[in-house]
């Protein structure tokens, strides 16, 4: 009632109307009660006299007004709470709430118009317990609330259809990728929602979540299809294609033809249908796709490794890493070469930098490892030029963490990129293309400081790994110089970082260092031409990479090489290659019996796994795999891996033109 009292005081409110005047409290009761009695005490007794005298000169009977005299006789008291419980219950149903012992009381404010917002602001204060609102407010607040559960709800069925995508395509990568035209639809709607000034309401949001269903469905058609495309090499994904227009243009035209309506409601329904339906289908029709092609193809080629969130997650953590490596090296090689002076003692702090950086690069990368085998205690002490097999932009790495007290002869692209073009000027390494008579000088200047020279025979990276021609610089560069030649084979590099690729992939590096071969040695060099002497270590650079595959590559080392060939081409078929891969003890200990250039029969080959592990294990065979049915023909020749030593024939061969046969659905069978 106190603040009632304040409310009629207030400007601009003209009347207070609430239950407060049908339930005083106690403590209001007795102010009326005392007030009442003050006002009676003197009068009671004159009141009721003049009272009967007017009755009777009226003609009323003297207990007429009986009723009222007791009123003004009764000594009132204040009533407890309870006294009130039939208004309470009837009266002021509408104006008191009571839950969890807590009570709320309405009361009516009668304000001048244009004054209720700045009034409704006044008058809420937190330290008393009330507060006021506007029907315009309360909308307002219904309409927030609203919005704020339609969000809630959102993100628990986002949640769900993700959880659900995974379940049916069992692929992290893939899942994401469906679910994305879902996220970019929804941004998309609400920007262009916000820019024609399209207001969400209740039909709205249950429309918009009809529409949220439909995207999932169009966006996980699409995925099937290329997924079916991926696997099969059939096209297909038109079709799918066609069913999304079909199903939604049902949609657009049911509901999209209300946007003639005269109704604001049925003609809101019908905009938010037309730029739902619109945007849900153009993403489906083009993140999906941009996304697979990413993550399978490069410059339109199939990649041999697809693109995975364990590669993305290990580039985002070994370029960083290297990326700041180089800034700090950068900025060292500033103050310690440019302000320190160019001196011999600062050059070799400047390679042992270098030297720590790379070695730290090498261990930091995930899930690889890295090996040195130096049966030979090669300490890198006396100069040489030191000669490697080129398979990845990664072979620098590793060699130069070797030993500081090394140059290389670099390409053009590197020399000049910005990124490293002060790191290779600073080191004193030297662009490859200025010729061997060009860069003499300077390299034996660096030779009689006991640094070596490293040079790539090959001139390019292998993509396939094999061993290319070898040419005659760096051999012709060793006899002018008049020092050792130090071979060094690497295994593993170019199956984690392959050319033609930008993300590192699993992988076991192994570095294999050589013996030296003497500037005098008679079998590669004596009174033989650089040329004769460059055919003669590309002959000894294939067997010991031969060597080293035999030693490496098993089939653990390759079965990542098998799997990345069946990843996102079905849950299924994923499952089967794990499956598959299982099995490989039984399928090595076959494999070892087998002769050199051996031809081999696989019978039911199913989708290749197998056939294909074989062939990568022992390229030495030729492998013939034979499978009848047709889905699993495709997906096994389907496959960018299948090297050349392995074919397959949906037609049965003549077992006697084969040394070994292999039924595998047989052994599968038996196992």
């Amino acid at each position: 009632q106190e603040l009632l009292a304040q409310f009629s005081g207030n400007d601009g409110i003209q009347n207070v109307s609430g239950i407060g005047t049908f339930l005083p409290s106690q403590m209001l009761q007795q102010k009326r009660i005392a007030r009442w009695n003050a006002f009676w005490d003197e009068r009671r007794d004159e009141f009721c006299h003049n009272l009967d005298e007017a009755a009777a000169a009226n003609g009323f009977r003297p207990e007429a007004f009986q009723p009222c005299k007791e009123i003004v006789m009764t000594p009132f008291t204040s009533q407890h709470e309870g006294h009130f419980d039939l208004i309470r219950q009837q009266l002021a149903a509408n104006y008191i709430s009571e839950e969890n012992g807590r009570v709320m009381i309405y009361n009516i404010l009668q304000v001048k118009k244009g004054q209720a917002e700045q009034i409704e602001h006044n008058l809420n204060w937190d330290d008393t317990g009330h507060f006021a609102f506007t029907d315009s407010s309360i909308a307002a607040r219904l309409v927030n609330a609203l919005s704020h559960d339609f969000d809630y709800v959102l993100y628990i069925c986002g949640i769900l259809v993700f959880a659900f995508l995974y379940f049916t395509f069992g692929s992290l990568e893939i899942s994401v990728m469906a679910f994305l035209p879902l996220f970019t639809a929804w941004i998309w709607i609400l920007g262009i929602m916000g820019i024609t000034g399209i207001q969400f309401n209740i039909v709205n949001i249950i429309l918009a979540t009809f529409i949220f269903g439909m995207g999932d469905d169009y966006s996980i058609f699409v995925t099937e299809g290329l997924i079916h495309e991926y696997k099969y090499g059939r096209k297909m994904l038109a079709q799918f294609k066609n069913s999304i227009i079909l199903s939604s243009s049902i949609m657009f035209i049911g509901i999209g033809m209300m946007i003639f309506a005269k109704h604001p409601a049925l003609r809101s329904l019908a905009q938010v249908t037309v730029i739902g339906m619109l945007t849900v289908v153009l993403m489906a029709y083009v993140v999906p796709p941009v996304v697979f092609k990413w993550l399978t193809t490069r410059k339109g080629k199939p990649r041999k490794h697809p693109v995975t969130l364990q590669n993305i997650v290990s580039d985002v953590v070994g370029f960083p890493y290297f990326f700041i490596g180089v800034v700090i090296l950068s900025v060292g090689g500033f103050f310690l070469l440019r302000i320190g002076g160019r001196t011999d003692k600062h050059k070799l702090q400047y390679h042992k930098l270098l030297q720590s950086l790379l070695r730290s690069t090498a261990k930091i990368i995930p899930n690889s490892t890295f090996k040195v085998e130096n049966p030979h205690q090669e300490l890198f002490v006396k100069p040489a030029v030191i000669i490697c097999n080129h398979q990845s932009h990664f072979d620098l790495l590793y060699l130069l963490s070797l030993t500081p007290k090394v140059i290389a002869l670099t390409n053009d692209w590197a020399w000049n990129m910005p990124l490293y073009r002060r790191i290779l000027r600073n080191g004193d390494f030297l662009p490859a293309s200025y010729g061997i008579d060009h860069n003499f000088p300077k390299l034996q200047q660096m030779v009689e400081k006991g640094y070596s020279v490293l040079v790539f025979p090959e001139g390019t990276r292998s993509a396939d790994h094999t061993i290319l021609r070898f040419h005659q610089g760096a051999f012709h560069l060793a006899n002018k110089l008049g020092i050792d030649i130090l071979p060094i084979v690497t295994h593993g590099i170019g199956d984690m970082f392959p050319k033609h690729d930008t993300f590192i992939h699993k992988g076991d590096v192994t570095i294999s260092i050589r013996e030296r071969i003497p500037v005098d040695d008679g079998h590669y060099r004596a009174g033989k031409t650089p040329l004769e002497t460059a055919r003669a270590f590309r002959q000894f650079y294939i067997k010991a990479y031969d060597e080293m595959m035999d030693r490496y590559a098993t089939m653990s080392y390759l079965s990542d090489l098998v799997k990345d060939n069946y990843i996102y081409k079905g849950k299924s078929v994923e499952n089967g290659c794990r499956r598959k891969m299982s099995q490989l003890v039984w399928l090595g200990c076959f494999l070892d019996e087998v002769p050199r250039n051996c031809r081999l029969l696989y019978k039911n080959c199913g989708n290749g796994e197998l056939a294909l592990m074989s062939a990568l294990y022992r390229r030495d065979l030729n492998i013939t795999a034979y499978e009848a049915d047709d889905d699993c023909f495709d997906i096994a020749s389907h496959c960018t891996a299948v090297p050349a030593n392995l074919h397959y024939t949906r037609t049965l061969p003549e077992e006697g033109e084969f040394d070994h046969i292999l039924d595998e659905l047989n052994i599968l069978n038996e196992q």
